[in-house]
């Protein structure tokens, strides 16, 4: 009798142990998760807006009307985004170069306006899905006849915007051995200017917005065939904000199922060339 009881209380004190043990791993894991919660998405809702940065001008992507409104395919898109969250849509026109400081300091809460998605930026950003598809293109005078590759750049002066996917481009095929002057603008109208005052051979820029440009200001300059690269637009997020990210992805998967992305492509690009179906 007296061996059993000891038994007992052996297997009681074992028992009494272990579900102690699993008591205090459980409050461990709580307190971990309760700490490392990403409140992203909450703290859009109690702020009630969304902090857009932007480049201007970029169209069609974002630009001013002639009345000083923002219009463009990003300022729409992310405009409805905001509705279907309830809350506002907050643009702040940013210096395109220190775009990632200002992200990571919560100035903003998103990077829009033709936000290209390189190798580069996967580990750096959080980025929603593609919406449009977009090419990295040399544009020249059309009285550059003599311009017609890439390789027919060598020597000369190249403009790309600040902090673009296109100056990447191009600082990389320096640092391989191409031989060429790259001059870098923190606007897009300042690089067209200089192109087209033949201060520059050439520039980088992105496919929608210098066909954008040439048909609305008429400009005589020709697009080269051959694409540098091809890229994609998406949003951009700090790294930790998965869960704002994947909200704002959700609303946009559903804006395509009801047809308001493909009305947006067709209003801004002419045709439906929205990757998010």
């Amino acid at each position: 009798m007296n061996n059993r009881k000891r038994i007992f209380i052996k297997l009681f004190i074992l028992l009494t142990f272990f579900l102690t043990l699993i008591l205090v791993f459980s409050c461990h894991k709580k307190r971990s998760d309760i700490y490392n919660d990403d409140i992203s998405l909450a703290k859009i809702y109690l702020k009630e807006k969304l902090s857009i940065g932007l480049s201007i001008p970029f169209p069609p992507m974002a630009d001013y009307d002639s009345n000083g409104n923002l219009v463009g395919y990003d300022i729409d898109v992310l405009t409805e985004v905001c509705n279907r969250l309830e809350v506002k849509p907050d643009f702040i026109i940013i210096d395109w170069s220190e775009k990632l400081d200002l992200l990571k300091s919560e100035q903003i809460d998103v990077l829009a306006s033709g936000f290209g998605l390189t190798p580069e930026r996967v580990g750096v950003y959080l980025m929603t899905r593609p919406l449009v598809q977009n090419a990295q293109v040399l544009v020249v005078r059309s009285d550059s006849t003599n311009i017609n590759s890439m390789k027919d750049l060598q020597g000369k002066f190249i403009g790309a915007q600040t902090g673009s996917t296109g100056e990447a481009i191009i600082a990389d095929l320096m640092d391989k051995g191409f031989k060429c002057k790259l001059q870098t603008y923190s606007q897009i109208e300042i690089e067209i200017s200089e192109l087209k005052n033949r201060k520059l051979d050439a520039l980088i820029i992105d496919l929608l917005v210098i066909n954008s440009y040439i048909h609305e200001e008429k400009l005589d300059f020709r697009i080269l065939n051959e694409a540098l690269e091809d890229e994609k637009y998406v949003f951009a997020f700090r790294l930790g904000d998965k869960a704002l990210k994947e909200e704002v992805e959700k609303i946009l998967l559903e804006m395509a199922r009801d047809g308001y992305l493909e009305m947006l492509t067709r209003k801004w690009f002419y045709a439906n060339i929205s990757l998010i179906r």
